[in-house]
């Protein structure tokens, strides 16, 4: 086995590019791991973690690009190089207009040479390290551009930093850690595409605001716009920064009829301090906090819901002027789960959730909590039963597979679902477990067939539990729309081709899931 560590001098490629080329390279027969990143020193750690990592490495810079390389023998290293340095050299032939990468706008080195050449531009998307991504967001916003910031590990001060000169610009901060945003009828990093309408939408959570956005799709209304916060925005080291600039921005928004107000569970601080803006909002507004409780959101005079998909459902009956109604779907659910606990074996108990959407695992989490006293996770949402090791299931779990644990030197489960797909064939293979939930992500930016790319393990495995005289029920949601270039509809056909359960929303998909572990679990 030999591991080997390029270094190029001074060239700098973005993070997505990087996994996307490591990933190729890992896919030739005798490759073990590839990874490609910057010279920092967090990257130079997480080689050593992934055992890629040579002496040679350690002079490499923040401006260096390291290829680091497990490979069976001197053949594959050679074969590994040539198809590293290819992909390479075509995104400086697409930069140079020789097609590959070509996104069909020119190149520039700077923020200011594009404000200078491009005078119409509105909106900088950033997706670096964190260590170069707070300068880059800075000199956008003084360039009197948006930012829209992919990147993370940005520390709270530089955030408030960042979030204060947007303000004064009257600019939107939009991150960081920010997934998912629809502008103007443009989506954003990972969205999807809906259509236009009059409910506009702020989140500190990206899958819960798509989920969201496409729940009102399905119901017939539109989105006027849909803001990411990014993550921490709703935490009191942050403040809310960004979400009470948006409900500024929302409020005098002509198009906008309805506000949606989204958040993981808010700092005390922050949370009155937004509840209090809403009080005198004059636009109807509906409020999630995921796991909160009515009475403080009821109390600003605003309209709680539990749900994405409820948050959905009552932001459209407002958009029409009409009475919410709760709707009551057990009893169709209990038909479905008598037919798939009849065929499950003895010894067959367990949920197991691999998500996407690190929102929906929670929503998912607080649905189940009524069925289901113990569920273990990554998440942090349930502290007492964090999982003492990521990649070993605990009875009922759910597990978001796009944290770090799952992608370091890799892409993000939406974009390359390799671990998940790993994951899946675990559980799948284990005799105690009962129902497997899944969700899935579509949208610009996501793979371009996730529901394709899993019915074969799927079906396959569903197949070999019949033959082991188990039944393996797989429970999924898709988060899309016709727009998007996965088309929904075709989806959903390949993963019913493949025997999965297929619910509207993830709500109803955790549920159902539920239901069937707790029925298996009684007997």
């Amino acid at each position: 086995m030999l591991i080997k560590c390029i270094i190029r001098t001074n060239e700098y490629h973005d993070s997505v590019f990087l996994m996307g080329v490591a990933r190729q390279a890992g896919q030739i027969p005798g490759v073990r791991r590839a990874a490609l990143g910057m010279g920092t020193a967090m990257n130079k750690g997480l080689l050593k973690d992934m055992e890629l990592f040579e002496e040679s490495a350690d002079a490499a810079s923040p401006n260096d690009l390291i290829i680091a390389l497990r490979v069976a023998d001197e053949n594959t290293l050679a074969a590994a190089q040539a198809e590293v340095e290819r992909l390479l050299k075509e995104k400086y032939a697409a930069k140079s207009g020789g097609g590959g990468f070509q996104c069909g706008a020119p190149a520039h080195r700077t923020i200011a040479a594009a404000c200078a050449k491009e005078p119409g531009l509105n909106l900088a998307l950033i997706s670096l390290p964190g260590e170069y991504a707070v300068a880059e967001a800075a000199k956008a916003l003084s360039q009197g551009l948006n930012v829209y910031m992919f990147s993370d590990d940005i520390s709270y001060a530089d955030e408030v930093m960042l979030k204060q000169l947007a303000r004064e610009k009257n600019l939107l901060m939009m991150g960081p850690g920010c997934g998912v945003a629809f502008v103007q009828q443009v989506a954003i990093g990972l969205a999807s595409k809906v259509n236009p309408g009059a409910i506009g939408l702020i989140a500190a959570s990206g899958s819960g605001l798509q989920e969201t956005m496409v729940q009102i799709d399905r119901l017939g209304e539109g989105v006027s716009h849909a803001i990411g916060t990014g993550g921490r925005d709703l935490r009191d080291e942050v403040g809310g920064l960004a979400t009470l600039q948006a409900l500024d921005l929302l409020e005098a928004d002509a198009q906008t009829k309805v506000i949606v107000l989204i958040s993981k569970p808010p700092g005390a601080k922050t949370a009155a301090a937004v509840l209090e803006r809403v009080r005198v909002c004059r636009k109807p507004v509906v409020v999630n906090f995921i796991g909160g409780t009515p009475e403080s959101v009821t109390a600003a005079g605003a309209h709680f819901a539990a749900t994405f998909g409820e948050t959905a459902e009552r932001a459209v009956c407002l958009a029409r002027g009409e009475a919410f109604k709760p709707r009551d779907t057990d009893a169709d659910l209990r038909e479905i789960v008598e037919r798939e606990t009849a065929a499950h074996a003895a010894g067959q108990r367990y949920l197991r959730g691999i998500f996407c959407g690190g929102t929906l695992a929670e929503e998912a989490m607080m649905v189940m909590r009524p069925l289901l006293s113990e569920i273990h996770s990554n998440t942090g949402l349930l502290p007492e039963f964090t999982l003492k090791d990521v990649r070993v299931s605990e009875k009922h779990t759910i597990i978001d597979i796009g944290t770090e644990d799952f992608t370091r030197g890799r892409p993000h489960a939406a974009i390359d679902p390799a671990p998940r797909i790993e994951r899946f064939a675990a559980e799948a293979a284990d005799p105690s477990v009962a129902v497997i939930l899944l969700d899935f992500l579509l949208g610009y930016g996501c793979h371009d067939d996730p529901c394709g790319i899993m019915a074969g393990p799927i079906a396959g495995a569903i197949a070999n539990a019949k033959k082991s005289g188990r039944r393996l029920s797989v429970v999924a949601s898709i988060c899309g729309t016709e727009l998007d270039p996965q088309r929904a509809s075709a989806q959903l056909r390949k993963l019913l081709d493949a025997g999965v359960i297929v619910m509207p929303g993830n709500a109803q998909a955790a549920q159902l899931a539920g239901m069937i572990a707790a029925a298996a679990q009684a007997g």
